[in-house]
């Protein structure tokens, strides 16, 4: 090889070499890899850097404060659905250092570095999208010096709030009683006719009348007092006494009236 094509492969090896330090930031181009293009390889040991979150669930449209623990000079850092490539929300104004980048044609998805000095413990705004995505993680690159970086840096994963709607339903029954006839029986009323025949007996006949009557009053005084004694013997035999009176009292009227009559 002659040595103009050397010298102009190294001027082309050096001019490659500089784009892709990325002093500036990362391209766009390793937004899905989120792998740095200036050549070596990962680090295989645990990063010395920590993300973590202000907050452990988040809702719809929270702004949520994201801090990148350590001192660095590049950086990579993403908010993607737990366990998947897919970036989701958007990024507030970067702190000095930093800026933001478009990835997957979302403006404001990612956030990178814009210069190569050294930076510490930064913190970041992050913003929910307003539709639910479900379980989300803050994912990283975080390049210490240039040869010396990590990646797949995550933060621990963010459960979205679950909001549940009860719906209550009130169900009103009208019921409408149906016309009841009320049926009168009709009321009979039977009227006799009671006969009477007075008799109207001399002046003398007056006394065994008057005694008669006295004597009913006195057998139905009677008669009260043997229901009301029944459980006494001695009522008993009191009453027994009292009607053979009435008995006799009564025979004796009787025999009276006949004599009148005749």
């Amino acid at each position: 090889m002659s040595l103009p094509c050397v010298y102009g492969l190294a001027v082309i090896f050096s001019l490659v070499g500089g784009c892709l330090g990325y002093s500036s930031g990362a391209p766009s181009l390793a937004c899905t890899s989120m792998y740095p293009q200036h050549g070596p390889s990962p680090q295989a040991t645990t990063s010395p850097y920590s993300i973590s979150a202000s907050v452990a669930t988040y809702d719809t449209d929270d702004t949520i404060t994201v801090t990148v623990t350590g001192t660095f000079k590049g950086i990579f850092l993403q908010a993607r659905r737990a366990g998947t490539t897919t970036i989701v929300g958007s990024w507030g104004t970067p702190p000095p250092g930093t800026r933001h980048l478009t990835c997957q044609n979302i403006g404001q998805s990612a956030i990178t570095h814009s210069s190569s000095t050294d930076k510490t413990d930064l913190s970041f705004q992050w913003t929910a999208p307003s539709d639910g995505v479900g379980d989300i993680e803050f994912v990283a690159t975080i390049v210490q010096v240039k040869a010396v970086f990590w990646t797949g840096v995550k933060s621990s994963s963010l459960s979205q709030l679950t909001t549940t709607t009860t719906t209550t339903t009130t169900t009103t029954t009208t019921v409408t009683p149906s016309p009841q006839t009320a049926t009168t029986a009709p009321s009979t009323v039977s009227t006799s006719t009671v006969n009477t025949t007075s008799l109207t007996p001399s002046t003398t006949a007056a006394t065994p009348t008057t005694t008669v009557a006295s004597t009913v009053t006195s057998s139905a005084s009677a008669t009260t007092t043997l229901a009301g004694g029944r459980n006494s013997a001695a009522s008993v035999v009191k009453m027994f006494r009292l009607c053979s009176w009435l008995f006799v009292s009564v025979v004796a009227v009787f025999f009276e009236i006949v004599k009148w009559l005749d």
